[in-house]
């Protein structure tokens, strides 16, 4: 990688990024290093891969996801 493009890894896709976590799911969706868009959802202790699945369905309607990138407990 040279340093030209070091900054914008992803260089103008639009990256969906997920953090599950014990009881709270967060999305934000970005391109060219901007918010796009963002959710906070209190998902309770008990998740299901299901519910997990809807909320990603919801929240991408209406944009073409590049990639997407997860972390998280997720338990």
């Amino acid at each position: 990688m040279n340093k030209s493009n070091a900054g914008n890894l992803w260089g103008g896709k639009m990256i969906l990024g997920i953090d599950v976590g014990s009881t709270t799911t967060k999305m934000v969706l970005m391109e060219d290093n901007k918010i796009i868009n963002y959710k906070i959802k209190n998902i309770g202790v008990v998740v299901e891969e299901d519910d997990i699945l809807r909320m990603v369905n919801e929240f991408e309607k209406g944009y073409s996801i590049d990639k997407v990138v997860a972390t998280g407990y997720g338990r």
